[in-house]
């Protein structure tokens, strides 16, 4: 320790009083041990301060982070909600529309059920040479449809016909 009268150095800890100026050390001591406590108090506070402020600013983004997640929940609530209502209205439009389709759909029909040709029943008489395509083929204008005329006349095989018999053969016109 030095002595801060005389500044004499090389003084002994703990002792009472300086060799050169015999000044009274003890007070220094007190005076010194007091520095050395408020040197040690000043960095706790010191650490305490840092660690009160970094808990706060902690909590602080923690509230805000908070704040915007139920802000954007809330927002997506609201947009979803926004978009259910648009496509309820877009599904009931559909309806409509496909309710006055069905109408026209149906109008079409009976249209077409009263147009529509009634079959004709012309009798025909095999002839020798001719075969069911070749029938078809003057009937209907293809002779590959000679299976309407085996069904409509109950034929079980085409190739096999009888000269003389009578077939019915439906056309509309």
């Amino acid at each position: 320790m030095e002595c801060p009268v005389c500044h004499y150095k090389n003084i002994p800890s703990g002792t009472k009083e300086c060799p050169n100026c015999h000044s009274d050390l003890e007070a220094f001591h007190l005076i010194s041990d007091l520095e050395k406590t408020c040197k040690k108090r000043r960095i706790i506070n010191l650490i305490l301060g840092i660690t009160a402020a970094f808990l706060l600013g902690l909590w602080i983004g923690t509230y805000f982070y908070m704040l915007n997640k139920s802000k954007n929940t809330t927002d997506n609530l609201v947009e979803a909600e926004f978009r259910i209502e648009q496509l309820t209205t877009e599904k009931q439009n559909l309806l409509n529309g496909n309710e006055k389709f069905i109408e026209q759909i149906k109008q079409l029909q009976t249209t077409i059920v009263e147009r529509k040709p009634k079959p004709q029943i012309i009798y025909h008489t095999i002839k020798w040479g001719e075969t069911l395509f070749s029938i078809a083929m003057k009937y209907y204008g293809d002779g590959h449809i000679y299976g309407k005329i085996a069904c409509d006349n109950n034929i079980t095989d085409p190739d096999l016909i009888i000269e003389g018999h009578m077939l019915y053969i439906y056309v509309c016109r």
